[in-house]
């Protein structure tokens, strides 16, 4: 059974366009991915995005943000559990 999606075919070579940055008119090529985020749809030549990569390069000030927000949300729910067992 045939797909109706359209096949993209793999880059080959030097086929990546070269970009240039607004700000500091820097020239860079932009990096793919090998899976689509809206269809899952997998191709042949790209980066493979790992979850603990994005883990990795998060700062301790997010860390810290993430902390505290859980905290603010355990200390209401502990709360809201004290004033209502009243």
């Amino acid at each position: 059974m045939r797909s109706s999606r359209p096949q993209a075919a793999p880059v080959t070579g030097d086929q990546h366009p070269m970009l240039v940055c607004p700000t500091c008119d820097d020239q860079f090529r932009p990096q793919f991915y090998e899976t689509c985020a809206w269809c899952g749809h997998e191709f042949k030549d790209g980066e493979r995005l790992s979850i603990s990569e994005m883990f990795r390069a998060m700062s301790h000030r997010e860390w810290w943000t993430i902390l505290g927000l859980v905290a603010v949300g355990l200390g209401g729910l502990i709360w809201f559990a004290i004033v209502l067992n009243r």
